[in-house]
């Protein structure tokens, strides 16, 4: 077995993860320590959107960056590697209105598209399902009438547009209620639904009927999505049964979540949010080594002979392949994807989970992909794969976030949902014999039992221990009294010996 490129690691055992999401263990995490240097460039992104978007929560950066890179890989980033990985990804960045200023991280990356004069790659704002793919497809793209007259930087725009059809970036401010419009079915956006799902898995080609035009074909198709939405849009359609958790749909997304009750106050500084040099440099740089397909469009007769009519021809878009021979990081993905199986059923965590848990070393592969392409000439190494393990383990922290945000608009505050939250955070968050304290249980817990607090949670957990409560996994047991009082679950053999 290949080794992790002979790379030193740390001995020492890490503290625990901050964070609602069970800790992996350290034989898995410890090869995000080398991933600190991997990207520079995503690095200077990064400190451009904190340094302007000073009232966004701090983790919406790292995902609107990689929105920002996967836009501008628009599928010519490629893994050989089974049907192949490509490196378009979804990200929905989620807080309450006006709280965390999503919409003003989003509008930085945006910024850096259309300052490296890529702004063709993106959708529209605001289109229907049935028009997007017409638009991809391109097969029944109108020539403007002016286009005879436009001045050489617009018909070459017009071009890069047309050559890039089929790969787009997208930017959709309130995604929530969109979401809501696909699943409960209203209007045309419902269609919306299958159509996210299907070009994430990048087949090779999309077809479409439509009565209008007939067939139209997306090849190659790419789409990468960054939206916004309060976790308040999502609670109409993301019940705790809801099948939006393990059908695929919040799976494929990536949920940047904000920690509820924590504004950021700080103003922007004084001046221009102008993206700096090194970083247009950079991407301009990495676009072209990737390869444009060219377009041409030539005039020809009508048949009315009254109109210009014109030819439009497409070469095939460039595929650059990542090589990950030797590296260690098809082992460290295998890994990974181990280790989030065992946590899955060791935790017991249920369907909500599981299906986000199963995509998530996919994910951190196609980062792995992006970083690997952009700073090293499209060999990957294990320090791309650590950074990107290591983000994705901060998204899986906020997945858990997410799904305790929204389990709190289903619960009151009577005794028994407070029993029953704090019985579901001692399933899910630790093992049996592993000891924790009830501020333990409010920094892991949803909303309802940060809001009641340590004291109130310690008589529940007390009166838990006393009465000898049955639950899943097996007994609580308490060792000392007030805030310094440990709980845990009983062992088989502690059970048995009681």
């Amino acid at each position: 077995m290949v080794m992790y490129a002979e790379k030193p690691f740390s001995t020492e055992e890490p503290q625990e993860r901050v964070g609602l999401a069970p800790a992996l263990p350290y034989v898995t995490s410890r090869v995000e320590a080398l991933g600190k240097d991997a990207s520079p460039t995503l690095d200077a992104m990064i400190a451009y959107m904190r340094k302007w978007a000073t009232r966004s929560y701090d983790g919406y950066f790292e995902g609107v960056a990689l929105w920002t890179l996967s836009t501008i890989a628009a599928r010519r980033v490629y893994l050989p590697w089974s049907t192949g990985v490509w490196t378009n990804l979804y990200v929905v960045l989620v807080s309450e209105s006006t709280v965390s200023a999503k919409t003003k991280a989003a509008s930085y990356g945006l910024k850096i598209i259309e300052d490296c004069g890529l702004s063709y790659l993106m959708a529209p704002d605001e289109i229907t399902p049935q028009k997007l793919i017409s638009k991809m497809s391109g097969i029944n793209t109108t020539v403007p009438r002016n286009y005879s007259v436009m001045t050489a930087e617009q018909k070459e725009t017009f071009k890069k547009k047309l050559a890039f059809s089929g790969q787009k970036g997208w930017l959709y401010d309130e995604f929530g209620d969109m979401l809501q419009e696909m699943i409960k079915g209203n209007g045309s956006s419902s269609m919306f639904y299958k159509i996210l799902k299907k070009l994430y898995d990048n087949k090779r080609e999309y077809g479409y009927d439509t009565r209008t035009w007939g067939e139209e074909t997306v090849d190659m198709p790419y789409l990468s999505l960054l939206g916004t939405t309060p976790p308040s849009s999502l609670m109409p359609i993301a019940s705790p049964t809801s099948a939006v958790w393990n059908d695929g749909a919040f799976a494929r997304m990536a949920w940047i979540v904000a920690p509820l009750n924590k504004p950021q106050l700080t103003s922007a500084p004084e001046g221009e949010a102008t993206v700096p040099d090194e970083i247009i440099r950079k991407l301009q740089y990495w676009h072209n080594r990737l390869g444009e397909p060219t377009c041409n469009i030539e005039e020809k007769e009508s048949d009315d002979g009254k109109k210009t009519d014109y030819t439009i021809t497409r070469t095939p878009l460039p595929q650059n392949d990542v090589y990950w021979h030797d590296s260690g990081v098809r082992e460290a993905h295998e890994k990974y994807y181990a280790a989030l199986v065992m946590i899955a059923s060791e935790y017991q965590l249920d369907g909500r989970y599981k299906s986000t848990y199963g995509r998530l070393p996919d994910t951190a592969l196609r980062i792995a992909m992006l970083l690997a392409s952009l700073e090293n000439d499209n060999r990957m190494t294990i320090e791309h794969w650590g950074r990107a393990q290591s983000i994705t383990e901060r998204w899986r922290n906020d997945f858990h976030e997410l799904v305790a945000q929204i389990a709190s608009g289903y619960e009151d505050e009577s005794y028994g949902a407070t029993e029953q939250a704090i019985i579901e955070v001692i399933e899910k968050r630790f093992k049996p014999g592993e000891r924790f304290t009830c501020r333990h249980i409010v920094e892991c817990g949803s909303r309802i039992l940060r809001k009641i607090g340590v004291k109130e949670i310690r008589r529940v957990l007390d009166e838990l221990a006393m009465a000898n409560t049955e639950m899943k996994t097996g007994q609580i047991g308490r060792e000392g009294n007030g805030p310094s009082a440990k709980y845990w679950i009983f062992v088989q053999d502690e059970q048995t010996k009681g």
